[in-house]
């Protein structure tokens, strides 16, 4: 009996810990996107990514030094403020998926679901 309540109890944890990350990366996420989001779109970034669509003939025969000047001007900052969240993000719904499935498999098998 006592081995079915320390697993109801790590299975407990680990939710809340799962709970726990998704608040956190949520928070930091948005924190993230308000600070950075601005700095993000007004990147020059853009400008030299959007000749891609426009100017392919030019950029085909300077594809070395453009794509240089394409990784200088990447915002690295505000992508990593937006991208580090959202990968806590995935891992706890990962997580609190895996142990949801756990703790419905023990209600099932030991009866306590009707």
């Amino acid at each position: 009996m006592s081995l079915h309540l320390a697993r109801a109890r790590q299975i407990r944890r680990a939710r809340q810990f799962s709970f726990l990350g998704i608040i956190v990366s949520l928070g930091v996420a948005s924190f993230g996107a308000v600070e950075y989001g601005a700095v993000l779109l007004d990147s020059p970034f853009w400008l030299l990514f959007s000749l891609l669509f426009s100017d392919l003939g030019i950029i085909a025969g300077s594809f070395q030094d453009f794509f240089y000047s394409l990784l200088e001007t990447l915002p690295l900052v505000p992508l990593l403020f937006l991208f580090a969240p959202l990968t806590l993000l995935f891992w706890s719904l990962s997580f609190l998926s895996k142990y949801m499935e756990q703790g419905s498999e023990r209600r099932i098998s030991h009866g306590l679901l009707s």
